[in-house]
C-alpha cells in the first residue's frame, strides 16, 4: 500500500470536509432522527493517552475503529457513538492481547466526542 505524503490539509479543504460531514449527518435521517443524533463530528483524544498508546513496543500505524455502546443506539440519549484506538504493526495486524490471562487488551477507548465536547469557535465545528 503506497501512502500519501504526510502533509497538512488547506484550511478551506478541511472546512469543506467538515461542513459536508454535518450537513450529510443533519439531512439524513435514520427512521424519524437526524443521523447527527448518532454519529460524532469529532473526537478529542488527550494527549498522555495517545502518547501511551505510541509508547507500545512494535507499533507501527495506529487504526481507528467505530462503534456504538448499545446494539440499537437512541439518538434521545448522549452521543451513543464510540471510537477506538488499536495499534498495528508493521504487516498491518492489530496489536489486540488476545491470550486468556491477558490483563489488557491493546484497545484504547479514550475519546471525547463532538458534540458535547466541542471547540465553538473553531472554523472546522461551525
Amino acid at each position: 500500500m503506497i501512502k500519501p505524503p504526510i502533509s497538512p490539509i488547506p484550511l478551506p479543504e478541511a472546512e469543506t470536509y467538515t461542513e459536508n460531514w454535518r450537513n450529510f449527518n443533519t439531512t439524513t435521517m435514520l427512521g424519524a432522527e437526524p443521523l447527527s443524533g448518532y454519529l460524532a463530528n469529532a473526537f478529542t483524544f488527550d494527549l498522555a493517552d495517545v502518547t501511551a498508546l505510541m509508547a507500545e513496543s512494535g507499533i507501527n500505524q495506529v487504526r481507528i475503529y467505530f462503534g456504538y455502546d448499545s446494539p440499537e443506539p437512541n439518538a434521545g440519549t448522549p452521543l451513543p457513538m464510540k471510537v477506538m484506538l488499536v495499534g498495528v504493526d508493521a504487516q498491518g495486524n492489530d496489536m489486540i492481547d488476545l491470550s486468556p490471562e491477558a490483563t489488557t487488551s491493546g484497545i484504547y477507548d479514550f475519546a471525547v466526542p463532538c458534540p458535547s465536547y466541542c471547540d465553538a469557535n473553531s472554523p472546522l465545528s461551525s
